[in-house]
């Protein structure tokens, strides 16, 4: 997103980055981590890529973020917009868009039907 002074806006990049600072930044209070210092540096990375005007590298850096944070969520088999149920009489995985309550799935393998909830 980008306003009139040609600044970037947060990006999935930014908002990675100021969570993980909090993160460390609670851990550091809590005892677990042993400085603050880092989490202080990635707020700053976070507003220098905030207010940069070097809009074309701030967007590759941000779609580099994305393929990668992509890739990882499908290692890991995350999935935000669908659900993955095998069919209970043959095993086959089907996929189902998510957020669709409770929907009649037919196999497309064996042909057999069960309910789930998306």
């Amino acid at each position: 997103m980008q306003d009139r002074y040609g600044r970037n806006g947060t990006d999935r990049l930014n908002r990675f980055l100021l969570i993980v600072a909090l993160v460390w930044f609670v851990l550091s209070r809590v005892g677990v981590a042993r400085s603050s210092i880092p989490p202080v540096l990635l707020v700053a990375v976070t507003y220098y890529r905030l207010f940069s005007r070097n809009i074309a590298k701030r967007y590759q850096e941000n779609v580099m973020y994305c393929q990668v944070a992509d890739r990882v969520k499908a290692k890991f088999g995350i999935n935000s917009t669908h659900r993955i149920y095998r069919c209970p009489s043959c095993g086959q995985r089907i996929r189902v868009p998510r957020g669709k309550g409770r929907i009649e799935i037919r196999c497309p393998k064996c042909n057999a039907a069960f309910i789930k909830r998306s």
